[in-house]
């Protein structure tokens, strides 16, 4: 177990670092929006990679793409409907006939720590990713939930038209029916295609030692939200269907 956590703990402190390095070159950064090309995004990514070595991995998948598919890359992460098609779900779409898809998996399922990780890729390549974990004990027949012990939310975005900051920290509480559950709030901001909205994005999720759900809202500062979704199972360990 002390061996798991140690995974969990250098995972976290990868995200966070990531996300500080992020917020530190905002200011460089806003150069970049409104006049995103193949060229400009290449450098955005090797400057990311200075402090965040996944960075490059993005920049060899994007390098990967032939001319023509990097430049509908950018055109669709410049696109207002990207925005709008942010939610965890696992669903293959177009944008200007470029496939976009969204994901919602368990990225980690160790013995007592769940992390449900979503977001979007083009053509495959990360874009935007979520993650919120929830660190518990578990007995009993049911696996019910005994100790919650964390619940951490955390994001890596390469989108530099979207702006990410988590708002406060993840909620954590036991259910009456023995899950832990957590609630994390994130304000986005998309100064993409010449416009300047906002929204809030609100993720939860409960687990015990054998179901993992989430489910989604959202606050928008223009036009309607698409208010809040049923729970999605993103594991099963019981053995049987939920």
């Amino acid at each position: 177990m002390k061996k798991i956590i140690s995974i969990f703990i250098v995972f976290s402190m990868f995200l966070s670092m990531g996300a500080v390095a992020f917020a530190n070159d905002l200011k460089d950064d806003s150069t970049i929006v409104g006049q995103l090309s193949i060229q400009s995004y290449r450098e955005y990514l090797i400057k990311r990679s200075k402090n965040e070595p996944q960075a490059l991995d993005i920049l060899n998948k994007f390098d990967s793409l032939e001319e023509v598919k990097q430049q509908d890359f950018i055109n669709v992460l410049q696109s207002p409907e990207l925005a709008k098609n942010l939610k965890p779900e696992n669903r293959i779409y177009m944008i200007n006939g470029v496939p976009v898809e969204n994901i919602i998996s368990p990225s980690f399922v160790f013995s007592k720590i769940r992390t449900a990780q979503w977001g979007q890729r083009i053509y495959g390549i990360d874009t935007t990713m979520f993650y919120l974990t929830v660190d518990f004990e578990y007995g009993g027949s049911n696996a019910s939930v005994t100790n919650f012990r964390d619940a951490t939310g955390s994001h890596v975005n390469w989108n530099p038209g979207l702006i990410l900051s988590e708002n406060g920290v993840a909620t954590k509480q036991i259910t009456g029916d023995g899950y832990a559950q957590s609630h994390q709030t994130w304000t986005a901001r998309y100064t993409a295609a010449g416009g300047f909205a906002s929204t809030t994005e609100h993720v939860y999720v409960k687990a015990n030692g054998y179901y993992g759900y989430t489910k989604f809202e959202t606050t928008r500062s223009v036009g309607p939200a698409p208010g809040m979704g049923g729970w999605n199972l993103f594991y099963n360990e019981s053995g049987s269907n939920a």
